[in-house]
């Protein structure tokens, strides 16, 4: 493996981190354990299995002032951007190949939206994960633009 790839793979899990850190435990630091603690296991009370509820929910409440566009675009285009570096480091650091980027980020995505669904520290959100996919597939094709693997 060369210099380059490593680099990226060291990146790569490094931002993995950061985004566990955002998106899972937001105010509490990964490394105070306190976020173990009190796991409620009753996130499906909470959960959105519909696909594109909380994105039409979303545009709804802002068409009809009941959502600021900033708050609209933080949680809907920042699920998107958020996972763009994800994508591009992802496809620096294996084959080069869609499937090979898709088959470690999916799982890390999943791995997030689970633990919000049995930590109560979130809401699992199918529409999060089809977001999330987007930013990765765009982050792959960022890195695929620039020619090189």
């Amino acid at each position: 493996m060369n210099k380059n790839k490593r680099r990226s793979r060291l990146w790569a899990a490094l931002y993995i981190l950061l985004l566990f850190q955002i998106i899972v435990l937001k105010k509490v630091p990964f490394w105070d354990l306190r976020w173990l603690q009190g796991w409620r296991f009753e996130g499906w009370d909470e959960s959105h299995l519909e696909l594109f509820f909380t994105i039409d929910n979303f545009f709804y409440a802002v068409l009809h002032g009941n959502m600021s566009w900033t708050y609209f675009l933080l949680n809907i285009v920042g699920n998107v951007l958020l996972f763009v570096p994800l994508g591009y480091l992802l496809r620096r650091s294996t084959n080069g190949k869609i499937i090979a980027v898709l088959a470690i980020g999916v799982p890390v995505i999943l791995l997030f939206e689970t633990v919000q669904l049995f930590s109560g520290l979130g809401v699992f959100d199918v529409d999060d994960i089809l977001l999330n996919v987007i930013g990765i597939v765009t982050g792959y094709l960022f890195a695929a633009g620039g020619g090189r693997r």
